[in-house]
């Protein structure tokens, strides 16, 4: 195949996983909406506010690199999963350290244990991020998409 018609076939599984995933996630949010009391889900948006803002400092923007090094010259691979291993587990003791901190707030003791819980989530994120990159970078868009609608499937 050539470039341009890798390109093609990535944009066009790119389109196709980005249409399914807004109908996942417009499904998902119709079905909570309607089972999980607003309460519950005004807690869960609160945890999820919480760790976009941590998430700002995650491994994905590093392993971003690997992504703009030019055809033929490969990425260090090990130095990213060092790197990546230990600010993913710094933004765990960090988001668990937050979580423990809300204990304390009579308030904020329902988000704290979600927060508990989504701390190993962001342990996950290391090695999903290294292997999507690989998989970006080898141009494999249709298992990479494929992979991605299953994560977003199986939230249901």
């Amino acid at each position: 195949m050539t470039t341009k018609d890798i390109i093609l076939k990535g944009i066009a599984w790119t389109t196709g996983y980005r249409v399914f995933a807004t109908f996942a996630q417009f499904g998902a949010m119709l079905v909570l909406v309607r089972i999980i009391p607003p309460e519950e889900y005004g807690r869960a948006g609160a945890m999820v506010g919480v760790l976009t803002m941590l998430n700002v400092l995650s491994c994905r923007s590093f392993i971003a690199q690997a992504l703009q090094l030019p055809e033929g010259e490969e990425p260090d691979l090990t130095m990213h999963w060092r790197a990546s291993f230990w600010l993913q587990a710094t933004l765990f003791i960090l988001t668990n350290a937050i979580a423990s901190g809300l204990w304390f707030l009579p308030s904020h003791r329902s988000i704290a244990i979600l927060l508990h819980l989504a701390s190993l989530g962001v342990l996950f994120e290391c090695p999903s991020a290294m292997r999507s990159a690989m998989l970006q970078r080898a141009l494999d868009f249709p298992r990479l998409r494929i992979l991605d609608g299953i994560s977003k499937a199986s939230a249901f």
